[in-house]
């Protein structure tokens, strides 16, 4: 038996290993979700509403089939939360309908039509003077999403507790409470400076008062880049002189008087070109030593006041 045929049992082993460790890891998850599905109906059975949805709710995390999603659906209705049953009723709506189960689709998708006319829902406002980089908004410990912080959004009839965060701001925080077919809409003031990492605020402002070197070296950096810049057309001046010229006043036994006189012309340009360019970028070159190292003085301005950001009376409104 060589290597090849060697390897070759080996990532089959592999594979068969693999699978029956996933398909075994599969009937595990959906025996614990059976098992939760069954004490749910159990709970319900005996009157424990609250208990029987989170056992449904959990079933649902592990296997989130019809007959799950439909049960826990029915128990966050009866336990008041309609929010959640309308977001159950609207993934069995789903779920069913790729499934082809129609009667079950059709039971969802009126239960999200009744459910919709009485949904309370939450607007968190926050105008662009206060929205800090890095705030985020949590809402009974769940951090919201962009979306949820920019419209309306369905929200569980009852109290929930709103923080916003941000760096180096104090947290802010209120309750809600939020009513049957009502819209509660809450405005985030602007967070204060968070007390235990007090923002620096300067006592006087450092004006920098420029060297007369500074103002020297820009002027000769300007006027080494103008010279520069002409240097460079005169070569270009030159080189198209020169090159006309013997186009059309040369041949190969010589060129005529008018050529000759056109070629040191184009000699002429080009020296000059040599020259101003090269002196040009060293004026430049001088200009950008000074400004780079003339010194810098601080002068002293009045005492700058304090930011006057408001300071928050109170975690409600």
């Amino acid at each position: 038996m060589n290597l090849r045929t060697l390897a070759s049992i080996a990532a089959l082993t592999t594979s068969v290993l693999g699978a029956s460790v996933a398909y075994a890891d599969d009937a595990s998850q959906a025996a614990l979700a059976e098992k939760l599905f069954r004490d749910g109906r159990t709970l319900l059975s005996e009157g424990k509403l609250r208990e029987a949805c989170e056992s449904f709710g959990e079933s649902k995390r592990l296997d989130a089939s019809p007959g799950t999603l439909l049960n826990l659906a029915k128990c966050l209705e009866e336990l008041g939360r309609t929010a959640s049953a309308w977001a159950a009723y609207r993934e069995l709506e789903t779920r069913a309908t790729r499934l082809g189960q129609d009667a079950r689709a059709s039971f969802a998708r009126q239960k999200v039509g009744e459910l919709e006319r009485r949904l309370a829902t939450l607007e968190i406002r926050i105008t662009p003077a206060h929205r800090i980089p890095g705030l985020t908004v949590e809402c009974d410990d769940a951090v919201l999403g962009a979306a949820a912080v920019s419209g309306r959004v369905p929200i569980d009839p009852g109290p929930h507790k709103l923080i916003v965060r941000a760096p180096g701001r104090e947290p802010w925080s209120t309750t809600v409470q939020a009513a049957a077919s009502a819209a509660t809409v809450i405005d985030v003031p602007l967070l204060a400076p968070d007390a235990a990492q007090p923002e620096v605020t300067p006592t006087t402002s450092a004006k920098a008062a420029s060297s007369p070197l500074r103002g020297i070296g820009i002027v000769l950096a300007v006027v080494g880049g103008v010279a520069t810049v002409t240097g460079l057309g005169f070569g270009v001046g030159a080189k198209i002189t020169d090159d006309g010229a013997r186009r059309d006043a040369c041949i190969d036994t010589g060129c005529t008087a008018d050529g000759l006189a056109r070629i040191h012309r184009a000699d002429d340009l080009a020296t000059v070109s040599t020259v101003v360019t090269i002196g040009g970028l060293s004026v430049a070159a001088v200009g950008v030593v000074l400004w780079l190292l003339a010194p810098v003085r601080a002068d002293s301005g009045p005492r700058a006041s304090s930011l006057g950001l408001p300071q928050l009376a109170g975690g409600t409104f």
